[in-house]
């Protein structure tokens, strides 16, 4: 496990889907889309076009004074600083 900062969680709206979102754990948005889309893509959900973001919000992060206000608590070993690469 690389040591890589800190969790952030998202929710990701994507042009398919109007009233519900996708929530994803990622260390930046770049990532928790290309996680989502990676999901979504594999799933064969929805026509590719679709699948484009329509929007992305940072809910939460796992540090201390987050920049949103919220604070995200993960329940595990160091889970919150670690992520397997």
């Amino acid at each position: 496990m690389e040591k890589v900062g800190s969790l952030k969680l998202y929710l990701i709206d994507i042009v398919a889907v109007t009233k519900k979102g996708f929530y994803v754990i990622s260390t930046d948005a770049t990532s928790a889309y290309e996680r989502l889309r990676k999901f979504l893509d594999d799933k064969g959900w929805f026509f590719k076009p679709e699948r484009e973001m329509r929007s992305i919000r940072l809910i939460a992060e796992s540090v201390e004074y987050p920049a949103c206000d919220s604070i995200l608590l993960l329940d595990g070993d160091n889970v919150d600083y670690l992520i397997e690469r």
